[in-house]
């Protein structure tokens, strides 16, 4: 019997002109089953005295006073491979999340979900649901078909 593959996990980060949007995008985002959200001022390494980054100026001077999402998501039950198109709906889904509240999507990270959850970062910690998966679609959304080639490159011609 094989063993069931490891949960999967995506770390997203979103970007917000201020603190309540980014306390509303973080509550969204942990009502659509994210298990941890944190909110952070934009740069918040650059305040932490024991951080390689304190002191030093932001290396984003225009988001100077905007704050960050960090929140974890994690997918169980099938293979990275298989969750490909399921994750691009969702990366758009969250980044969605961003442009409703007036930010953007800044990025995202995946890996095994225990590895990820161990790393996430707790400052600023607003909502922690152990145990809380992002609900999979049955069936899982296919990789749509490839559209029918294009004519053969005929290669540089010379002159």
């Amino acid at each position: 019997m094989a063993a069931e593959p490891p949960a999967w996990g995506v770390q997203y980060t979103l970007t917000l002109p201020s603190e309540d949007t980014a306390l509303a995008a973080a509550a969204e985002l942990s009502g659509m089953g994210h298990r941890l959200t944190a909110v952070r001022v934009h740069g918040h390494f650059r305040f932490v005295p024991s951080s390689f980054w304190y002191g030093s100026p932001s290396m984003d001077p225009e988001l100077e006073g905007w704050w960050q999402v960090f929140s974890l998501a994690v997918h169980s039950g099938y293979e990275r491979g298989a969750l490909e198109p399921f994750l691009r709906g969702e990366r758009m889904r969250v980044a969605q999340v961003a442009r409703d509240h007036g930010g953007f999507q800044q990025g995202c990270g995946e890996g095994h979900a225990a590895t990820l959850e161990g790393v996430f970062t707790r400052d600023g910690l607003v909502h922690d649901r152990p145990g809380a998966q992002v609900p999979l679609p049955s069936p899982l959304p296919e990789d749509p078909a490839r559209p029918p080639a294009g004519p053969p490159w005929a290669g540089r011609r010379s002159r």
